[in-house]
């Protein structure tokens, strides 16, 4: 099974040193001798990219919020929503997502997705149990979403309501 959160860089080996100093062309990251195979690289560092690498099927809010936990650990965190241009006897919108528009019928955050930005893992949580898109996706992603009930009290109560959303 893959754990998502825990896959957060690149173990750097002598070929992926190579791979990647090619790819960056950057031969600074072959010969360093900083870098050892303890040492990872995260290649995706923008947080919203990460996640929707992660789980495509989502929109996610374009102004992720940074929190800091009564234990003192910054996490990131971004609004994902559900979303449906097939949901039946609701009305049709059009929404921006970035630069383009999108036709929808039904939308709600039913995801918080959590982003440690020290070492990059990515973590998504349903808020919404009564959301079907998101149960439909958790029962075909089994092992990216966790319960949003699980997330400690000292982060979820830092939790704003999504500015996204109330202007839909």
């Amino acid at each position: 099974t893959t754990r998502y959160s825990g896959d957060a860089g690149i173990k750097m080996s002598l070929w992926n040193k190579l791979l990647m100093s090619i790819k960056n062309l950057d031969a600074r990251l072959l010969i360093s001798e900083y870098i050892t195979s303890d040492s990872k690289l995260l290649v995706n560092r923008n947080i919203i990219d990460r996640a929707k690498k992660i789980m495509p099927d989502l929109l996610y809010d374009e102004e992720p919020y940074l929190i800091i936990s009564d234990e003192g650990k910054q996490i990131w965190v971004l609004d994902a929503y559900t979303v449906s241009n097939e949901y039946p006897y609701a009305q049709r919108t059009t929404i921006n997502v970035g630069e383009d528009k999108k036709e929808i019928n039904y939308i709600r955050n039913s995801v918080k997705v959590l982003i440690d930005p020290y070492n990059g893992t990515v973590d998504f949580y349903i808020m919404d149990k009564t959301d079907p898109v998101v149960m439909a996706y958790q029962n075909i992603y089994t092992n990216v979403f966790k319960d949003g009930d699980t997330i400690q009290k000292s982060v979820s109560s830092h939790f704003v309501y999504s500015e996204y959303l109330y202007n839909v």
